[in-house]
C-alpha cells in the first residue's frame, strides 16, 4: 500500500554563510552574520555558537543574523554555527576568534566636574575594535578622547551628577 500527499514537501536552497563582521571579539561583541537562506526555510534562528561557545541572538532574517558573542577563552578559534527553528543548521569553519578581554584597571581622578581631565588606564582598552564609539562617566557621554592608546585613554568630563560606572564601547559592541 502507498499513500501520497501531493506537493507537501519542497527543498529550499541550502544556507550559505558568506561572512561575519567582526571576525574576532569577546563577551558581548555584536556580530553580524551575512549570507543567503540563513533561516533554513524557517522564520527565525533559535540557536548559535561561535567557536563552540553559545551566543545570544538579537535578530535574524534570511540575509543577516545579529548576535552577541558568549564568554570564550582568549585565542579560541572556531566555526560559527546557526540553528533555525526548522532544525536546519549552517556552519562556516574557522571564522571566529575570541580576543583577550579589555579591562579598566583605574580611573583617575575618581571624582570631578565639567571639564575635569579623566585618565582611564587598563589593558586592550579598544576592546578588540578598531575605534572607540563612546565613553561614559556616570551615565554621561564624555568628549572624544584627548589621548588614546591600548592602555590609556584621557577624556574631558561632561556635565553630570552622581556616582556611576565608567564604560568604554568600541566598534565591536
Amino acid at each position: 500500500a502507498t499513500t501520497t500527499v501531493p506537493g507537501a514537501w519542497e527543498y529550499v536552497a541550502p544556507t550559505v554563510i558568506a561572512s561575519l563582521s567582526p571576525v574576532s571579539g569577546q563577551l558581548g561583541t555584536r556580530v553580524s552574520v551575512f549570507g543567503t537562506g540563513l533561516l533554513g526555510g524557517g522564520s527565525a534562528i533559535v540557536g548559535c555558537s561561535l567557536a563552540g561557545i553559545e551566543c545570544t541572538i538579537e535578530s535574524s532574517n534570511d540575509y543577516l543574523v545579529t548576535l552577541l558573542a558568549g564568554n570564550g577563552s582568549s585565542g579560541l578559534t572556531g566555526a560559527i554555527l546557526l540553528t533555525a527553528d526548522t532544525g536546519a543548521m549552517a556552519t562556516k569553519t574557522a571564522t571566529w576568534t575570541y580576543a583577550s578581554p579589555c579591562v579598566i584597571t583605574s580611573v583617575k581622578p575618581g571624582a570631578g566636574q565639567l571639564g575635569t581631565l579623566v585618565t582611564i588606564s587598563g589593558t586592550l582598552l579598544n576592546c578588540g575594535g578598531s575605534s572607540i564609539v563612546s565613553i561614559t562617566l556616570a551615565g554621561q557621554r564624555a568628549s572624544n578622547p584627548t589621548f588614546q592608546n591600548a592602555s590609556v585613554i584621557i577624556v574631558q568630563a561632561p556635565s553630570g551628577t552622581g556616582l556611576g560606572d565608567v564604560v568604554i564601547q568600541s566598534n565591536t559592541n
